[in-house]
């Protein structure tokens, strides 16, 4: 069938909007759906830059919302016509996805990154008859239709405003750091460094779980106050060259928690540095394969710090996506206000806001 698809020609390259062909002959487990809407995340221009292993020319989008139009064989849990949440994948059989952990699901990584379909055949998609890399996270949702598999969507009602519900990736994993893995009480100190989608994710869950003080480590100013508006009760300019000492100072001795959503491998140091004894540093932002971080070793060793990676909020999303959509109605996570939509066509326009630190989180509505 010919689609419409945004694709990623070469690092840094504007994407072009075009018609594409995407082979709808459905494999088991495998579904069409039609793409209502698919958030932007930092991982898109990671993949774009090549920052992370993934096939150019390629039709990205990993955080889409949209209807079931058709389903394969041997799909149990999806029907046609529901409406759908999709999210991170995973192959549903080896041992951490039964032992209740899909985030670390053996076949994940080729499954976000490989390119391919779910069986590991060559990409559905082409371009005048030559192959596009596709299937990021088993979605490339910035089309019109993708082929999603049964274990990376949600079944949600259908009477869900989808495209107010983008987040089966940045929402979800920064949400899921704080209320999955880090687990805050109510007298809970954190520092969040970047007040990305993440990090403004993580800055709600934290004031969800009542944290005692939530600091908003941000470079853009606009970025910072929309965090104080979240429910951050500091924030620090994250280009000062004291961030650990200001967050002792204003936790008195050190932070409990803090989580790193920047995907910058130098926020790890200032972090190890801003907690108490005995604190715990969760890293989600991802700066790209190859990259090292540093740290003082003996920073952690005499006072027991732990560092943390933290895949997808470590989150099952089945259970824990309709925890924030209640969550969300219920005014106690509103994630919407950090949200900005665009058509399909201004696709550039949202990407060049979102890196100039303008936008939070945009969302286009196909």
């Amino acid at each position: 069938m010919r689609i419409r698809a945004a694709v990623a020609e070469s690092p840094g390259a504007p994407m072009t909007i075009e018609d594409v062909e995407l082979d709808d002959q459905l494999r088991d487990k495998e579904l069409l759906v039609r793409v209502v809407a698919c958030a932007i995340c930092k991982a898109d221009l990671l993949v774009r830059d090549k920052r992370v292993p993934f096939p150019l020319p390629a039709v990205l989008g990993h955080e889409g919302v949209g209807v079931v139009e058709r389903v394969g064989a041997n799909v149990d849990t999806v029907n046609v016509g529901d409406h759908v949440i999709m999210t991170f994948p995973n192959d549903g059989t080896c041992g951490h996805c039964l032992g209740g952990q899909p985030r670390w699901c053996d076949a994940g990584e080729r499954l976000m990154w490989g390119g391919t379909r779910f069986d590991g055949s060559e990409s559905a998609l082409k371009r005048n008859g030559k192959a596009l890399g596709g299937h990021m996270f088993q979605q490339s949702a910035f089309a019109t239709h993708v082929i999603a598999i049964e274990h990376n969507v949600v079944v949600v009602a259908s009477g869900l405003p989808l495209e107010q519900y983008v987040i089966g990736c940045g929402v979800m994993t920064g949400a899921g750091g704080v209320l999955n893995t880090l687990k805050p009480n109510a007298d809970s100190t954190i520092a969040v460094f970047g007040a990305g989608g993440v990090g403004a994710s993580a800055i709600l869950a934290a004031k969800m779980s009542g944290c005692r003080q939530i600091i908003a480590v941000e470079p853009y100013e606009n970025r910072r106050d929309i965090a104080l508006e979240l429910g951050a009760t500091h924030s620090i300019d994250s280009r000062d060259h004291d961030v650990a000492e200001q967050i002792r100072r204003i936790t008195g001795g050190g932070a409990d928690f803090a989580l790193c959503c920047a995907p910058d491998e130098k926020v790890l140091s200032p972090a190890l540095g801003a907690l108490a004894a005995g604190g715990t540093v969760g890293v989600i932002g991802d700066p790209g394969v190859g990259i090292d971080a540093s740290f003082e070793i003996s920073t952690i060793i005499g006072v027991g710090k732990t560092i943390h990676g933290i895949n997808g909020g470590e989150s099952v999303a089945r259970n824990f996506l309709p925890r924030l959509i209640d969550a969300h109605q219920r005014g106690l996570f509103p994630f919407d206000r950090i949200l900005k939509q665009y058509a399909f066509d201004d696709i550039n326009t949202a990407i060049s806001d979102m890196e100039a630190g303008t936008v939070i989180k945009p969302v286009l509505v196909m």
